[in-house]
């Protein structure tokens, strides 16, 4: 069961730590990469895959949908591959929620330990605290994904949403294919994920993007009692 605790609000707190800001967003200018990205160029020759810039937060929004379901949403994101874990805020229709996904504790069907904390009907209600192995509704990219994945480059392809990025493709798990979306600088500004078992997608776009250690605090949840 694919799992879509697809999260939550704004950080509750801000942490000051030095950082470098990455703007996307689709008026920016594009940036360049070589004429050996091109494809159908005489000048092309797959790229030895990048490392890749792993320790951020940034606002993202997120489109998940099967045969059954559609379902848009938008929040903040946690991704930190020094602590191994992924937190992701959202807000909708009367609730908040944060979704933390711990990969220091994983099963062996590729499920990883989640703890949601939900608020709703209204923020004057008690938070509930569920936690239980999922299937993550967000990945957690290490540094050298994309070499130990054996990635295939895809292009430079012009995002919508992005601008110009270069797309890679990986399995992802063993358990369906990503592409995912780099600029010039390397760094993560999105992916598209698809589910084998439940013939999911998922489609990630990451805006106002902050490179730089992530503070530990933000992955501090109450435990259940």
């Amino acid at each position: 069961m694919l799992c879509l605790v697809l999260l939550l609000a704004t950080p509750f707190l801000s942490f000051a730590h030095p950082t470098q800001v990455i703007m996307h967003s689709t008026a920016r200018e594009k940036p360049s990469f070589p004429a050996s990205y091109e494809l159908f160029s005489p000048a092309f020759k797959q790229p030895d895959p990048p490392l890749v810039k792993a320790e951020f937060k940034c606002n993202w929004q997120q489109h998940a949908w099967s045969s059954s379901f559609s379902h848009i949403s938008s929040g903040y994101l946690y991704h930190s591959t020094t602590h191994s874990k992924v937190r992701a805020d959202a807000t909708y229709d009367s609730f908040i929620e944060s979704s933390l996904f711990d990969y220091t504790n994983t099963n062996g069907g590729n499920l990883v330990w989640n703890t949601l904390y939900t608020i709703e009907p209204s923020v004057s209600a008690a938070p509930k605290i569920w936690t239980g192995f999922v299937k993550p509704a967000w990945a957690l990219f290490g540094e050298d994904t994309l070499a130990k994945s054996n990635a295939v480059f895809a292009g430079v392809v012009e995002d919508k949403w992005l601008g110009e990025v270069a797309s890679w493709k990986i399995v992802y798990e063993n358990s369906g294919s990503v592409t995912l979306y780099l600029d010039s600088s390397c760094t993560v500004a999105g992916y598209d994920f698809y589910d084998v078992t439940t013939r999911a997608g998922i489609a990630n776009r990451f805006f106002n993007i902050e490179i730089g250690q992530i503070d530990a605090r933000v992955f501090d949840f109450p435990k259940k009692e």
